[in-house]
């Protein structure tokens, strides 16, 4: 069961964007259930750790690492502190 419907306001393609805005507010208003902004950049970074159930919740990651993000016009060097705590190094390398 889906308890929230997240979206993400940029970066990105403005056309792509108000799409996907639209589209995410529809589906949670249908469901009765929040919207929750995430950050595009942040969520390459991060969406491979999350786990399925049954997966080995161990094989999380040794913070805080570097992380080359390579996403079209916002390729950058970040480091990840922990799963909150994201900085870019650099932009647009």
């Amino acid at each position: 069961a889906l308890s929230a419907v997240a979206f993400t306001r940029g970066p990105g393609l403005i056309g792509s964007l108000l799409v996907g805005v639209s589209f995410a507010k529809g589906f949670a208003r249908s469901l009765g259930i929040p919207m929750i902004e995430v950050n595009h950049l942040k969520s390459h970074v991060l969406a491979h750790f999350i786990k399925e159930e049954g997966e080995d919740k161990k094989l999380l990651p040794a913070f805080p690492f570097l992380c080359l993000l390579v996403s079209g016009g916002n390729s950058q060097i970040i480091l990840v502190i922990s799963f909150i705590l994201v900085t870019p190094i650099s932009r647009r390398i």
